[in-house]
């Protein structure tokens, strides 16, 4: 009896838990999209298909990339600043950058065999990549050395809102679930939220729903609603307990924190 009440008790503390934003910084940021931060506070985000880097504290672009050839930029996986993924579903290739935004190398899937549709992509560490094959309606861990894929999920029938990935599990966001996968694509577990959109930091998942609020979740607990911050956003993203949230022309970055 008195370990069930300690048990109820802890479960309780994690439940009223509370997370408070507040605003510690606001400034300009003309972008078509911002795509995140790194753990230097240095700023990504693209203009016109220019994918650019720069310090949160100037104003001054530091580095760019650019290639009008590949069509629209679709996403960016700023998980290894050592080496960002750069994904165009126009022309169905990936490109890696390293830290001042040189081109380390590029996969063209319409050249690689077998060839393949991909719709999302993001590192999966240790030379791979994940990507969500189309024609197959899979998850795939593709190997970019041997140019080969290694493993796969079973089909999955709902639509793809998202893709994201850290070096151990992989989140697909779904309309009406996350559906979670390990290293080997094995499904893992699905949590019942309905998120427009999500972003990952280290242990913690941030998730953004269409009426404009915001809930975090820690790794083995469930969301918790951020107070008092209903904010639409074209582009938000969660580094060090600050939550980044993009607005047009300006970048608001909120001190996160969890109280009793």
């Amino acid at each position: 009896m008195k370990l069930f009440f300690i048990v109820s008790l802890l479960s309780f503390s994690i439940q009223a838990q509370s997370i408070q934003a507040e605003e510690i910084k606001q400034f300009k940021v003309v972008a078509d999209h911002f795509w995140g931060v790194d753990n230097y506070e240095n700023l990504y985000y693209s203009t016109d298909n220019i994918f650019s880097k720069r310090n949160n504290d100037q104003d001054t672009i530091n580095y760019q990339f650019k290639d009008f050839n590949l069509g629209a930029l679709t996403s960016v996986d700023l998980i290894n600043p050592l080496k960002i993924v750069l994904f165009y579903q126009d022309s169905n290739t990936v490109v890696l950058l390293d830290n001042r935004l040189n081109e380390l190398d590029r996969f063209s899937f319409n050249e690689i065999q077998p060839l393949r549709t991909v719709s999302h992509a993001q590192l999966a560490g240790n030379r791979h990549l994940w990507l969500f094959n189309v024609d197959t309606q899979r998850l795939e861990m593709f190997d970019y050395t041997d140019q080969e894929t290694t493993n796969r999920s079973l089909p999955i029938k709902e639509p793809i809102r998202q893709l994201k990935s850290n070096f151990r599990k992989t989140w697909l966001v779904l309309p009406e679930s996350i559906k979670v996968y390990d290293w080997y694509a094995n499904q893992i577990n699905t949590i019942s939220h309905m998120f427009d959109k999500i972003e990952l930091s280290k242990n913690q998942i941030i998730g953004f729903t269409k009426d404009g609020n915001y809930y975090i979740k820690n790794e083995g607990n469930d969301f918790i609603k951020v107070d008092h911050l209903n904010l639409a956003s074209d582009s938000f993203y969660l580094m060090n307990q600050k939550l980044y949230i993009y607005q047009p022309n300006k970048l608001t970055i909120y001190q996160l924190t969890q109280k009793p």
